[in-house]
């Protein structure tokens, strides 16, 4: 199975500031995705970071990194 998974607010707390470094993994929503995954199910990271700064233009919101920060808390390899 599939499952798609927001980012803020899911697997780490909201901020409002926009300095996403700043949120808190919630590691026991990490850790139930972790276990869907070690399953055999297929995660997929689905976020809206960057939008407001780029008033909405999917584009260039994408163009911002967010991997390595997904990285660094482990939750991507």
């Amino acid at each position: 199975m599939k499952y798609i998974v927001d980012i803020d607010g899911t697997i780490c707390t909201s901020v409002s500031n926009g300095n996403y470094l700043e949120a808190s993994p919630i590691v026991s929503h990490i850790e139930k995705i972790n276990k869907l995954y070690d399953e055999g199910h297929t995660i997929v990271y689905l976020t809206a970071r960057g939008m407001g700064r780029h008033n909405d233009k999917a584009d260039l919101a994408r163009s911002e990194e967010h991997t390595s920060e997904l990285q660094s808390r482990g939750l991507i390899s």
